[in-house]
């Protein structure tokens, strides 16, 4: 015995605790399906785009506020293989556009300011980043059941885009008109 509970946990529970860590894997596998599936059904019952969806490496769930060539969406990401880990394991939320228009990015980024506590967009992309606020979906409670916490995560994407899409699309309008 040493002077750490924790430590002592650990060395008593050592065989367990790493069979527990392998099914991290299938956990994460059966959450990516289930986010899927949730982004499938996003635009049932709300006035919203059709969803792109993308199923790489990277996932994604982009709804569009404004077409090219001054594309900005709203998008949930998320790394299949990240899923249910410590760090970068949770679906992120965010605003992006271009970072080579830098005035309407700058005025879509002013324009969304509401984003950081409405939506838990809690960070921002630096100039030559494409995400302008972003923020991890962590899950509200323990233990998580996934089909709530994957239908909750696409909830999350549809109301910030109800929320917000106006606003970005004012702001897009208004810093390319021509002078």
């Amino acid at each position: 015995m040493s002077d750490d509970p924790k430590l002592d946990f650990y060395l008593e529970n050592r065989a367990l605790i790493q069979e527990w860590a392998k099914l991290r894997e299938p956990a994460a596998t059966a959450l990516d399906r289930e986010l899927l599936a949730a982004a499938g059904r996003l635009t049932e019952g709300d006035d919203i785009p059709d969803p792109q969806i993308q199923e790489d490496r990277a996932r994604s769930v982009k709804l569009h506020v404004t077409p090219d060539p001054l594309p900005v969406w709203l998008e949930l990401w998320w790394e299949k293989g990240k899923l249910l880990t410590g760090s970068g394991g949770w679906p992120q939320l965010i605003i992006a556009m271009d970072p080579k228009h830098r005035h309407v990015r700058d005025a879509v980024k002013n324009a969304t300011r509401s984003a950081h506590d409405a939506h838990g967009m809690t960070s921002t992309g630096s100039g030559a980043a494409w995400w302008l606020r972003y923020g991890e979906i962590p899950p509200q409670s323990e233990p998580i059941v996934i089909e709530e916490y994957a239908e909750h995560c696409v909830q999350r994407l549809r109301d910030a885009w109800l929320d917000l899409h106006a606003t970005i699309k004012e702001a897009v309008e208004k810093n390319t008109a021509p002078s």
